[in-house]
């Protein structure tokens, strides 16, 4: 998860508006929060569609590589997009839609190389909502990921909880039972490599967990925590990430220009029985993000 770039990278946005000085918003008019991989907005209940765009100049630090015994690009751009809706209040239904792109990493800079992209249904009060379904699929050369495959249904569960006047709040999502299938990037695919399954024969049982913590800091300072985890069950395979960002709200709170820093790592299936690899990298980056 991820979520990437979950990186497992993705948006963490909310809804525009404004908010008198020194008061806390509500859960409609909080500024967006930065961040690759995180929680999606937060809508009213009318069943309008809250949208979102991001793009920023990402930094890359190690990481598989993508070419051997060459160092992999060091600059990246990024491009985001979400749309999050809720119809109802208390036991509504939400959906949320999450796409991120980077490019460069592989060669030219305004190449695509890795992203993920997420689409989630559930029903129940924003504080705990039960997961109908969510499907998600990433792409990341730099964790030697050609194609990760997540899709969860219940037991999932997922909500936004604000503490105390709403200034700090707190993004969870847990999938104790989930699918995942995963294939290797190129030469670390196992496929063809005698006496070992490929990763890439059949999908597995998996469980994943993010969590996100957001902290408003009057009259317009942004900071964020936040963690992602999935394991399969039948492999050692694991992705990890951790990641914070800082920013400031501008123009009447639609506006979020963020720093970001996020560490991730697939462990992953070596090609001999029992061994293990794994692949990590340090990503650093600059954000600006608008809601509409």
């Amino acid at each position: 998860m991820k979520t990437a770039a979950a990186v497992g990278l993705a948006l963490a946005l909310a809804a525009p508006g404004a908010a008198r000085a020194g008061a806390p918003a509500p859960a409609e008019a909080q500024p967006p929060a930065a961040g690759f991989a995180g929680a999606g907005l937060q809508p009213g209940g009318d069943g309008s569609w809250d949208l979102a765009l991001a793009t920023g100049v990402v930094g890359r630090f190690d990481g598989y590589r993508v070419d051997a015994g060459e160092r992999n690009p060091g600059v990246l751009l990024f491009f985001g997009w979400s749309a999050d809706a809720a119809w109802g209040e208390g036991r509504g239904r939400a959906a949320r839609l999450r796409v991120q792109l980077f490019t460069g990493g592989e060669g030219p800079l305004f190449a695509p190389s890795e992203g993920e992209a997420e689409a989630t249904y559930g029903i129940g009060p924003r504080e705990l909502r039960f997961v109908v379904v969510r499907a998600e699929v990433a792409r990341s050369p730099g964790l030697a990921l050609q194609a990760l495959v997540q899709l969860a249904t219940l037991p999932s569960f997922e909500g936004t909880v604000p503490v105390g006047d709403g200034q700090l709040r707190v993004f969870y999502q847990l999938s104790p039972v989930e699918l995942a299938w995963v294939r290797y990037y190129d030469r670390a695919h196992l496929g063809g490599v005698p006496g070992v399954r490929a990763e890439s024969d059949r999908p597995g049982a998996a469980s994943a967990a993010r969590v996100r913590v957001t902290f408003e800091l009057p009259p317009a300072v942004l900071a964020s925590v936040g963690g992602d985890l999935l394991k399969l069950w039948d492999a050692t395979d694991r992705r990890a990430g951790l990641e914070a960002s800082l920013g400031g709200a501008l123009l009447d709170r639609s506006v979020l220009v963020s720093a970001l820093v996020r560490w991730e790592q697939y462990a992953r299936r070596g090609p001999a029985p029992g061994e293990g690899r794994s692949a990590d990298q340090l990503l650093l980056g600059a954000a600006a993000t608008i809601t509409f």
